[in-house]
């Protein structure tokens, strides 16, 4: 085999190796896929029918990315993210939080910005 055809052959080679790292550089890991365990849950609430929705990190992003679940609203402030909730028919689904004092979900916003707290706590501070 000649030097030239050697020299062809490596050239070959090398391109083949670096098509085929930037093709796994390209398509991402797919061990770093969002978690879909009962760790990587986070709790959210319906302010109107008071369900609680458990949302593992991969539910979250389908959510999120999904039109008819996420709320999309221009005349809300676009940080809060508020969810369908498909028992009330509206967006209600707020992200919920838990008062270990008195065993209670609550949220501390609602679907309209306005603030909240733990109920039972709020009930406290008034008297």
């Amino acid at each position: 085999m000649s030097s030239a055809m050697k020299n062809v052959l490596l050239l070959v080679l090398l391109l083949g190796v670096a098509g085929l790292a930037g093709w796994f550089f390209v398509r991402g890991d797919p061990e770093k896929k969002l978690p879909d365990t009962a760790e990587s849950a986070t709790q959210w609430i319906c302010v109107q029918c008071k369900k609680k929705i458990d949302l593992t990190a991969r539910q979250f992003e389908e959510w999120r990315k999904s039109p008819d679940k996420i709320r999309r609203d221009p005349n809300y402030d676009a940080s809060q993210v508020v969810f369908w909730c498909d028992d009330c028919k509206k967006f209600s689904v707020v992200r919920a939080f838990f008062c270990r004092e008195h065993n209670l979900w609550y949220w501390t916003k609602d679907p309209e910005g306005r603030t909240g707290s733990c109920p039972e706590c709020e009930k406290l501070m008034r008297q």
